[in-house]
């Protein structure tokens, strides 16, 4: 899947505040650029933090505390990112984190294979999904290194991620097996996406209950 903004679709169902699609791409890159690479020390990281902290003292009625972020922080695990420390490759880390983000990688290895098999073979394939592909496949590969190193705002995120989209695979596998079984309209072109399917559903709920483990939450709280 190749995950693209379309400024003339956007336009076309009534949107009128709509930025260039290059300053779209250029706001992407630079808010995945900022979260893989900033430092505990940065200023980009200390303003982070302070903005956390006056939103979580602010009272409910604050106009900052917006739908968003009360719907992304209705998740404990959210509200509590640990404090970034270093870390050294020689360092003890539990094997539930390395079997975790070991599982994560392999099935966002095999969804970005998909996607560049399609593009491959698809005649409508254009530069711009030539550079979203490249863009997020080494963009989430980063994170999910940054994570394994020990990156606590990656971890945060991504393992609840893990679980909803391993849940929500599952789950849509299980009602596409009651529509179709019952009627004996499950081909066998369906197997083609089902058991991949199944496997990297399973794969990433496994990852993300596995890096919310006790041993794994203190590893990244330093204690």
């Amino acid at each position: 899947m190749v995950l693209t903004v379309s400024h003339d679709a956007a336009a076309c169902a009534g949107a009128t505040d709509i930025a260039p699609p290059a300053t779209n791409a250029a706001t992407t890159v630079t808010a995945v650029t900022q979260l893989i690479f900033r430092t505990p020390n940065s200023p980009h990281a200390q303003e982070s933090t302070n903005v956390r902290a006056n939103r979580r003292s602010a009272p409910r009625t604050d106009p900052h505390r917006s739908l968003t972020f009360q719907v992304v922080t209705y998740f404990a695990g959210l509200r509590n990112i640990p404090a970034k420390r270093k870390h050294t490759l020689a360092e003890y880390r539990p094997w539930q984190l390395h079997v975790g983000w070991g599982l994560m990688l392999v099935s966002w290895l095999g969804m970005l294979g998909a996607s560049v098999v399609g593009m491959i073979t698809s005649p409508k394939t254009s530069g711009t999904d030539v550079f979203w592909v490249t863009f997020w496949g080494l963009a989430v590969s980063a994170l999910l290194v940054r994570g394994w190193w020990g990156g606590p705002s990656a971890w945060t995120y991504l393992k609840l991620l893990a679980q909803v989209l391993g849940v929500l695979t599952l789950v849509g596998l299980v009602a596409i097996t009651a529509v179709e079984l019952p009627y004996a309209h499950l081909e066998v072109s369906l197997l083609i996406y089902y058991v991949p399917g199944l496997l990297g559903g399973l794969a990433l709920l496994t990852a993300g209950l596995l890096l919310n483990t006790r041993h794994v939450r203190l590893w990244y709280a330093g204690t």
